[in-house]
């Protein structure tokens, strides 16, 4: 089965009341499936943002940027294996580079889920700072492979991307600094 292309909702369509429900309400959901799924109650989970070495192999704690190598093709940003008793869970994208990324892909435990089009941001915000928010997370369940692909418009243009998600883990599972 093919993955479903989703149309990230813009910021400026949004008010605050509406992203901070999308936000709290995908965070709500994934705490309540790992309570139920590693029998432990609500204040033994944590919730946090994610840090890009520490949970996506980044080669800093910082949302770096990336020259495309190839044009039109996806090129791989991060890949690994989610931890025991952890959740990567994104719900939304900022775009703060020049626009030379229009897909982002998905694959989770060897399918993809799904490849999120970032397209319409470029349109409503022009060369502006670029946020969308999915109407579905993208939810990488513990001990499960992932790949995180970028689909590359324009190669010698820098993109800045920035996953906005939380990991959900078991508290003392990370230090918090």
């Amino acid at each position: 089965m093919p993955a479903a292309q989703v149309h990230l909702i813009p910021i400026n369509e949004l008010s605050v009341a509406e992203i901070g429900a999308i936000r709290n309400q995908t965070i709500a959901g994934i705490v309540q499936k790992a309570s139920v799924e590693w029998k432990l109650t609500a204040e033994q989970i944590v919730v946090r943002e994610i840090r890009p070495a520490t949970d996506l192999d980044f080669s800093t704690e910082d949302w770096f940027e990336v020259t495309g190598a190839t044009i039109n093709a996806y090129e791989t940003m991060t890949t690994g294996n989610m931890g025991d008793q952890q959740y990567l869970v994104i719900y939304g994208v900022k775009d703060d580079g020049l626009p030379a990324v229009t897909l982002l892909r998905f694959n989770i435990g060897g399918g993809d889920r799904a490849i999120w089009n970032l397209q319409g941001l470029y349109a409503v915000n022009g060369n502006d700072d670029r946020i969308g928010f999915s109407p579905s997370a993208i939810i990488v369940p513990p001990r499960n492979p992932y790949t995180i692909s970028r689909y590359v418009r324009l190669i010698r243009s820098p993109s800045h991307l920035i996953l906005k998600g939380v990991i959900v883990e078991n508290r003392g599972r990370t230090l918090t600094p």
